[in-house]
């Protein structure tokens, strides 16, 4: 989506975002805000969930949610400019109730493996073949996981509208 400030383009990544991890938990989605002010085109910015921290989510598998993402504030051509945003890297967790994760997508292609993987823990695979791969996957929309969360594994959404927060995200992806 087209912006006319870099700080308009953070602010409208950051929406949809925010909207759905509103869907499975309270915690806060930021970003370093003096970072991009300062040097919007400087480089990739860090985007955190909950600090950083694991984030608790309801359901009888007790699990939480750890999400970090790297994007840039990049220009942009015509009707997608003059700013846009660019993820750059992310990492989306998934852990036990004792802070074990049990599976995690990533994907940042300045770092081996470039490819988007999947990782499984120990807590959702005995075989250490598999808990050691990358198991390579298409780049993951963060509204596929939390959307997974919900229908897979028993987090209890925190939004009636969850189904259409997560499919206008997706859309934007």
């Amino acid at each position: 989506m087209a912006a006319s400030t870099p700080a308009r383009a953070v602010t409208e990544f950051l929406g949809p975002l925010r909207d759905a991890i509103a869907c499975v938990t309270r915690a806060r989605v930021d970003v370093n805000a003096e970072g991009y002010r300062a040097n919007p085109t400087g480089g990739a910015h860090v985007l955190y969930v909950n600090r950083g921290e694991w984030a608790a989510l309801g359901g009888r598998l007790g699990l939480s949610l750890r999400v970090g993402m790297r994007y840039r504030i990049i220009p942009a051509e015509g009707a997608r400019g003059p700013w846009r945003i660019t993820t750059a890297a992310y990492s989306y967790a998934v852990g036990d109730r004792d802070g074990r994760e049990v599976f995690a997508y990533h994907w940042n292609p300045a770092m081996p493996p470039t490819f988007p993987h999947l990782h499984v823990g120990a807590r959702a695979s005995g075989d250490l073949l598999v808990q050691n791969a990358h198991l390579p996957t298409g780049r993951v929309a963060l509204e596929a996981v939390v959307r997974l969360l919900v229908t897979e594994l028993h987090v209890p959404p925190l939004r009636r509208d969850w189904r259409a927060v997560l499919r206008r995200g997706e859309d934007r992806f």
